[in-house]
């Protein structure tokens, strides 16, 4: 990345992902037999550790450098944990039958993994080459790494809302697969489906609503740019969100095959749009640019899924529960009364950010009793029948 020196901070970040290059198979495992507790905990005291570390040797004056070798200690910890729970499991067989299915569901996701990461990490690196003084010449050095290190953070706030969906779909995916092809299952995958869509909008929302308070309280008034770039994509990772869940379908189905294909054409487009945009208007050009390519990678997610599971979606609730987020967020920029302190405007657009919750549950109410007669249903058709 522009203005990052491999040494130290490239070899660091290599270290650390080597390190955790096996943290999926502890996850895998407990999703796999249903031990959601110890999934959560390992997850948790992995995040936990790391942060902690990280926190702790920046805290004692070693900064950015600091903070990569916190993350590298935690990750070593997080690996010797993880293998002793690897060696623990017990089946050490070898199901050679197996082999030629799983390169078969697998090696598609190869490509389509590093094709996301260009998807998630284009709009940064392009942002380091691109931005540009109004005569056309590049900003100077210091000026294009403050525009990036603005970008980054509002970036990491508004990207709160795919992390929370990724770590709800880690614990509905497993119920998805026991539940989907019986008859409640594409009625469960509806209802699931508009409650979290509903539950990522109103996250959104908080977010953009106190974007200015947040960027204000965390971060130094150079990063105010973090501002406007936040909610922007606060609301990208909500179409991040709807991909998390639908693409649920199509590992179930196994057509993990179109997947590169859905990955390269959103990173495409944001490569193309940031190439076209950053130099025009800078940060939020970028911000815009992920913005459109997660909204194209979501919709096209979307039309494999509806052709390999009937997914039906309750369009006039997820309509509804659009407009109404983007009506609160519409109150809550009239609603910013700059010369009040910063604590006064942060509760005025908290509470405009309660007041549509309220509204959104009461829409997501008759969802939520559907989904408990499904669920009850699927259970009791579980059950083992006595004999």
């Amino acid at each position: 990345f522009f203005g990052v020196p491999f040494l130290p901070y490239g070899l660091l970040v290599l270290a650390i992902t080597f390190v955790g290059s096996v943290d999926y198979v502890p996850a895998i495992l407990y999703r796999a037999t249903q031990q959601p507790e110890k999934f959560f905990l390992f997850n948790f005291g992995s995040f936990a550790l790391a942060s902690v570390l990280s926190l702790g040797m920046v805290l004692a004056g070693f900064g950015a450098t600091g903070a990569l070798i916190g993350q590298l200690a935690g990750g070593s910890i997080i690996l010797l944990v993880a293998i002793v729970i690897a060696f623990r499991a017990r089946g050490e067989t070898w199901y050679g039958h197996a082999l030629r299915p799983a390169l078969r569901f697998g090696l598609p996701l190869v490509p389509h993994q590093l094709a996301t990461w260009g998807l998630r990490f284009s709009d940064r690196w392009l942002l380091g080459l691109l931005l540009l003084l109004p005569n056309g010449q590049l900003l100077p050095t210091g000026q294009r790494l403050a525009a990036v290190g603005a970008y980054s953070v509002g970036y990491q706030i508004g990207n709160l809302v795919a992390i929370v969906a990724m770590s709800f779909n880690a614990a509905w995916t497993p119920y998805f697969y026991r539940v989907a092809d019986e008859p409640e299952g594409p009625e469960i995958y509806r209802e699931i489906f508009t409650l979290t869509t509903l539950a990522f909008l109103w996250m959104a929302l908080g977010l953009a609503s106190t974007a200015s308070e947040v960027v204000g309280v965390i971060s130094r008034p150079g990063y105010a740019p973090a501002a406007q770039v936040l909610p922007v994509i606060a609301f990208a990772s909500v179409s991040q969100a709807l991909y998390t869940m639908l693409v649920g379908v199509v590992l179930f189905r196994r057509q993990t095959a179109v997947l590169p294909l859905l990955t390269v054409a959103s990173a495409f487009v944001n490569i193309v749009l940031n190439l076209s945009l950053i130099p025009r208007v800078g940060v939020m050009g970028a911000a815009w640019a992920t913005f459109a390519a997660y909204g194209l990678f979501a919709l096209l997610t979307f039309a494999v899924a509806t052709r390999l599971y009937p997914v039906r979606p309750d369009y006039p609730r997820l309509l509804s529960g659009l407009l109404l987020t983007l009506a609160g967020l519409a109150v809550a920029r009239v609603l910013t009364p700059m010369d009040e302190p910063l604590l006064i405007r942060g509760l005025i657009h908290v509470a405009v950010t309660l007041a549509v919750g309220g509204v959104l549950l009461a829409l997501a109410r008759k969802p939520i009793g559907r989904l408990r007669l499904r669920m009850a249903a699927a259970q009791v058709r579980a059950q083992p029948v006595a004999v």
